[in-house]
């Protein structure tokens, strides 16, 4: 694999990095801050880790034809954004279920 996951990785740290200093130090929303910083690096990491699953599933299974047709760049985009995008949503109830006290009653 070599450079490139190390390359996206960094790219998404420096992009979560970013948002986090302009939400937290410029902007004075230190909560809104760390929550945007964990749901990128959540993004990076599921879409990442979801397209290989995704790309792997779908070429050991007898669909394996959708990969060569017309459909690729769809199937191809469908499999990098929907997990990133479920794993950015999963990360931002999971930072609420932190921060939100439990009720007693």
């Amino acid at each position: 694999m070599g450079f490139l996951p190390i390359f996206y990785a960094g790219t998404f740290f420096f992009i979560a990095l970013c948002g986090y200093v302009c939400l937290s130090v410029v902007a004075g929303m230190d909560a809104l801050g760390k929550r945007v910083f964990l749901s990128i690096l959540a993004f990076g990491a599921s879409s990442y880790a979801g397209f290989l699953v995704v790309i792997l599933a779908i070429s050991f299974s007898p669909f394996k034809a959708i990969l060569e047709g017309r459909a690729q760049p769809l199937i191809f985009g469908l499999a990098y954004i929907l997990p990133g995008l479920v794993g950015g949503w999963v990360s931002l109830k999971g930072f609420g279920a932190l921060r939100r006290p439990k009720r007693q009653g």
